[in-house]
């Protein structure tokens, strides 16, 4: 039986001052936003650092990012996207976003999550609006992380075996399949595709919003693509701690910009830890009486119960690394 999520716990436990050690999301929670933001987390299987800067100063800004753990930590989900516009419309998807997520935080398979984000943001997005959007899954038990593009820049993937910095693009089986990964808003029936790759101890993942490819002015031009790929490249990997504050002074001194002033900057990296630090069979024993609980309290707390996705990786996910070990002797 899955773990399930039963309750949002408020941001302010996040956002205390760390002292020894880094806040680590655990017990069910659903965090994030579309606010100023600088923060370290720990996961099961993930360190991650979440920087986010609205354009001009504002309190809030068009880009939103989330991140969320299911009850035994197996599964974490992360979310960016960069909505067309700000204000009022951009705080209630902020607010339907986190329901969403609260909703499926338990599944695995994020295409129900994906589709109906999309047909929401259809429903609500008018005047030529829309939003790009990345959807990110990581499975702590196989260190698998897998994600759905709408529309938006490709992640950068470091493989810290190789020390090379690489977009990771949709599988190219993708391109054979009927047009979709389109922005959300544009369409209800877009299909969108997933790509899933296997995180190895030390490797990298990099989120982030269009201002950092598309900053810069007079003779250095536009970043672009290749701009920041080759400036990724070109960062020292001692610190992990800071590199989102290197990157974005590094960026802002090569390109003569100030990010955040004409857009908002969102970043997300995250950091593959290894295995779980967990007892995965003790968490999931517990998921019935979580889910039972989220039933009762599902009336005050006016959040959608969320049901477990049934299926054999989700159920069985604590098991699959012995399994592993089994098959595989001396593999992790």
């Amino acid at each position: 039986m899955p773990a399930l999520l039963t309750e949002l716990l408020p941001v302010k436990v996040l956002l205390m001052a760390k002292d020894a050690a880094t806040p680590r999301m655990q017990c069910m929670e659903v965090w994030g936003g579309n606010t100023q933001v600088e923060r370290s987390l720990e996961l099961t299987g993930l360190d991650m650092w979440v920087y986010s800067k609205p354009h001009g100063g504002a309190p809030a800004g068009g880009d939103i990012h989330y991140v969320s753990a299911c009850g035994s930590g197996r599964v974490t989900r992360i979310l960016v996207a960069d909505v067309s516009g700000h204000g009022e419309t951009v705080a209630e998807l902020a607010s339907f976003l986190r329901s969403l997520i609260h909703r499926y935080v338990n599944y695995i398979d994020q295409t129900s999550l994906v589709q109906r984000v999309n047909a929401r943001f259809c429903d609500h997005l008018g005047n030529g609006q829309f939003a790009t959007a990345l959807v990110a899954t990581f499975f702590a038990p196989t260190r698998t992380l897998t994600l759905s593009n709408a529309g938006h820049p490709p992640p950068l993937l470091y493989r810290k075996r190789e020390r090379v910095w690489e977009y990771l693009r949709a599988d190219p089986e993708s391109k054979r399949r009927r047009p979709g990964d389109m922005p959300l808003g544009i369409a209800v029936d877009i299909p969108y595709s997933l790509r899933s790759v296997r995180l190895e101890p030390g490797d990298l993942v990099l989120c982030y919003t269009d201002s950092l490819i598309e900053m810069g002015s007079g003779l250095s031009g536009m970043a672009g693509m290749e701009g920041l790929l080759a400036l990724v490249q070109r960062m020292p990997m001692d610190s992990l701690q800071d590199f989102i504050p290197r990157l974005l002074k590094a960026a802002e001194a090569e390109h003569h910009v100030t990010l955040g002033d004409d857009d908002d900057v969102t970043l997300v990296l995250m950091h593959s830890t290894g295995g779980p630090s967990y007892a995965p069979f003790v968490q999931q024993a517990l998921g019935l009486g979580r889910f039972l609980r989220a039933l009762v309290s599902r009336g005050a707390k006016a959040l959608p119960v969320p049901w477990p996705e049934w299926s054999i990786p989700n159920t069985l996910g604590g098991m699959i690394p012995y399994f592993n070990r089994f098959w595989r002797p001396g593999q992790d």
